[in-house]
Order: structure tokens, then C-alpha cells, then sequence
């Protein structure tokens, strides 16, 4: 997720240490704090145009208490298609580790985090660039998420459930909420997929604010 240099390494260890306390004192499923009023309604199947849905990595999938939704977008003039996934995690190892390893096996050739204004509000994206590897090689593989923990995006999952750490000891486990996208892009057509991804985590991020948080007037 964070690239950290050699000298920060310690720093960053004591911090991943201290993340996870709430994860060693509650690890089993007695103590998990469900902060959304309808996660089926974002965790349940969507039918796709062409009747197909896209896999979700096995590594992913077997992961305890990790709840995975998995959809099948068309690009317009119906040039290939974007996958959307949906991640609830109450285990914090599926924000800490970079999200796009569950999906393409290796490091990303490149990587960026973009603030992304949406109805007032400032969304970091995680991008991952994979150039596509061989002879003739026509295209690349772009991918986008964000993460989002206590209702809120969150740039950095270690700082986010550090300073969340005493109080889950008391109120229990959160989730981390991953909205991961990714397609495939034709040489020097890059920017053009990025849009729609971010348009897709957007929208995920606007589902899951009517799925889970109060809404006005509920007295929640």
C-alpha cells in the first residue's frame, strides 16, 4: 500500500504493530463492530450485460471474515469491460498489503495516489500501472481503489486504525471497506480508462455512503 524507504522501516514496524492490537485482542468473531446498516446491499452479486462476472482471486476469497462483491462493468461503444470489486474486511491484512497483489500477482511497474474531488468531498485513489509483458504487447493494465475505515476514505490504512486502535479495544473491530477497479487500456488511451475508473469508485464510494451510513432524519 506505502512504499517506505530503508531508514523509516522501524517506524513503520512499531506503527503496523500497534495497528493491529485490536486485531490480536479480538481475534475471533465476538468482538467485530459492523459500522454498516446493509452490507448485503453492496456484497450481493450484480448481474453484468453479458451474463459473466469477474473471479475473485482465491487468495482473497479464503481469507476469514472477508466479504467480497464482484461486478462487470462495459466500457462505452462496448470497447472491453472493468472489473469492480467490493471488499469488507474485518481482517486489516487485506489493507495493509497493496491491493492490486491479490490481483495481478506482482508489483505494480508504476504507482500514484490522486485526490479526487467528489460532491465536496476529497477521495485518495490508489493507482497501480502494469505494462503488459512480451513480444507485441498491445496493451497495459490500469487499476484504482479506495479505502475506507470508521465512514471515512482514508489515504494511509496503518495511521487510520492506528488512531482508531483504543477505541476498537472497547468497541470492538471495524472493517476496512477496499473499492478496487481495474481494466485494460490500448497503448496511449490510459487517461480515457482512468476516467471511468474514477467514476466507478466514486460511485462505489456514494453507494456505500446510502448502504451504511445514517441517513438524515433517522436519528442515528
Amino acid at each position: 500500500m506505502i512504499e517506505v524507504s530503508s531508514r523509516y522501516a522501524l517506524g513503520m514496524a512499531i506503527v503496523t504493530a500497534l495497528a493491529l492490537v485490536p486485531f490480536l485482542a479480538h481475534r475471533g468473531t465476538r468482538f467485530l463492530h459492523e459500522d454498516c446498516r446493509d452490507p448485503s446491499a453492496l456484497l450481493q452479486p450484480a448481474a453484468s450485460p453479458d451474463g459473466g462476472a469477474p473471479e475473485v482471486p482465491e487468495e482473497l476469497r479464503r481469507l476469514p471474515r472477508t466479504h467480497v462483491g464482484a461486478r462487470r462493468l462495459p466500457l462505452a461503444g462496448g470497447d472491453g469491460h472493468l472489473d469492480l470489486y467490493l471488499v469488507q474486511a474485518f481482517n486489516p491484512a487485506v489493507a495493509y498489503k497493496p491491493t492490486e497483489l491479490y490481483f495481478f500477482g506482482r508489483t505494480a511497474d508504476a504507482r500514484d495516489v490522486e485526490r479526487v474531488e467528489r460532491d465536496g468531498e476529497s477521495l485518495p485513489v490508489h493507482w497501480a500501472y502494469y505494462d503488459r509483458r512480451g513480444p507485441g504487447a498491445q496493451k497495459a493494465s490500469v487499476a484504482g481503489y479506495l479505502l475506507v475505515f470508521d465512514s471515512k476514505p482514508v489515504p494511509n490504512p496503518y495511521l487510520a486504525a492506528l488512531w482508531a486502535g483504543p477505541k476498537q479495544l472497547f468497541t470492538g473491530r471495524r472493517p476496512f471497506w477496499v473499492f478496487f477497479a481495474r481494466g485494460e487500456v490500448k497503448w496511449g488511451e490510459r487517461q480515457a480508462v482512468e476516467g471511468v475508473l474514477r467514476e466507478a469508485l466514486a460511485s462505489a464510494w456514494e453507494e456505500y455512503r446510502d448502504a451504511c451510513l445514517p441517513q438524515p432524519g433517522s436519528g442515528a
